[in-house]
């Protein structure tokens, strides 16, 4: 806040879309602000996540976090999020007047366009008969992508593929894969252009998220 503050005051902005709690005070002051000095602006708090649910580093980050959207939101002239269930959830959590509008956190897709390399069961070498479970996403550990690879050994004949940024926990996941001997069924791919996640992923039998 204190960074952000006097650049956004210069900024003299109409309209702030906060991002997640972090943001949500600090958009909702600004637009205050400038309000009480006669002028317009208004904020849009933008939920990703349902905080309660969200992993905490600490317990105090997490009543913190929590006391701090719960200070904010109801401030905000709109709310937007990714899923009824989570609109329903912040309405009822914070008193909003309005149920949350829901914008889709998903993938656009191109008209007619082809999957690169002839989709994720090509590119792993597998044939039609293949179970093949498909992740795309964050590797990061609360994803439960260590106990996708865990359940490898108990799923003989089954591969998984895993749309990944390079990384330790992408690393992580290929050297858990490999000690477990399951490291010949466990494909850790790039990610692809995101219009083009749905003709790539389609080839396989099962999402995960």
């Amino acid at each position: 806040a204190l960074a952000y503050e006097p650049v956004l005051q210069e900024l003299r902005p109409q309209l702030g879309h906060a991002h997640d709690c972090r943001m949500s005070g600090l958009a909702v002051r600004i637009a205050e602000r400038r309000r009480a000095n006669g002028k317009a602006c208004a904020v849009v708090y933008d939920a990703h996540e349902f905080l309660p649910g969200v992993r905490h580093r600490t317990r105090t980050w997490h009543v913190a976090n929590e006391a701090h959207e719960s200070r904010y939101v109801p401030r905000a002239d709109a709310v937007v999020t990714v899923s009824t269930r989570l609109a329903d959830l912040l309405r009822e959590r914070h008193g909003l007047k309005q149920t949350p509008s829901v914008v889709l956190n998903a993938p656009a897709l191109r008209e007619g366009g082809e999957a690169p390399g002839g989709g994720v069961r090509a590119v792993c070498g597998l044939a039609d008969d293949v179970p093949l479970l498909v992740y795309a996403g964050s590797p990061a550990p609360q994803r439960g992508l260590a106990t996708v690879v865990a359940a490898l050994t108990q799923l003989p004949g089954v591969h998984a593929a895993m749309l990944l940024p390079t990384g330790r926990d992408a690393n992580d996941l290929v050297a858990l894969a490999t000690g477990s001997g399951v490291a010949d069924r466990l494909h850790v791919l790039p990610y692809v252009d995101q219009d083009l996640v749905v003709p790539f992923i389609t080839t396989a039998d099962i999402g995960l998220v």
